[in-house]
């Protein structure tokens, strides 16, 4: 069987890795491993991160199994926004940022939330369409943003190939 972390694994504040994705399916079955690794290695606390409807549950169902070592970072990911259905987007959009405003006294912060305008991932778009997408992100990222004003959170912040339009609509948002 697998043995369970205890509190007694965690002997000191070490390193934080702000970033993780503890809930990708390469974990599975070897968490509790990977776990006491970076303890072992005084990577001694995690935030993990959601990206989209279904792991942000996740990650809040592990920040309860391994309180104390997993923090949860809930929010909705640019690239799993734009791989959504359009029709699907804000309801999906809508779910999530409930889920921050129910859940937000247990969140470290937003995120991965912001956005990726890497060329791949317009390739089968045209000119007025690109902007339509990038646009659509900017919105979400916004509406995330200003959640997480109105929650006094902090946010994990995803930008490839969007560094200067992330930073200006941080800096719109007051972030």
């Amino acid at each position: 069987g697998k043995e369970s972390l205890s509190v007694d694994d965690v002997k000191s504040v070490g390193m934080v890795d702000c970033r993780t994705h503890m809930v990708d399916e390469k974990f599975d079955g070897d968490l509790e491993s990977v776990l006491k690794d970076c303890i072992a290695n005084k990577i001694e606390k995690l935030v993990c991160v959601g990206q989209n409807t279904v792991d942000c549950k996740q990650v809040l169902e592990l920040s309860v199994k391994y309180s104390g070592v997993i923090y949860p970072c809930v929010g909705f990911h640019p690239v799993h926004y734009t791989l959504t259905p359009k029709e699907q987007r804000q309801d999906k959009l809508n779910k999530i940022i409930d889920m921050i405003t129910f859940n937000h006294e247990s969140l470290v912060g937003i995120g991965e939330i912001g956005l990726d305008f890497c060329p791949w991932r317009f390739q089968n778009c045209d000119a007025t369409q690109i902007e339509q997408e990038k646009q659509s992100q900017k919105d979400a990222f916004r509406a995330q943003l200003q959640t997480a004003k109105q929650l006094s959170l902090p946010v994990n912040v995803h930008s490839r190939m969007s560094s200067r339009y992330a930073v200006d609509i941080l800096e719109q948002e007051n972030m």
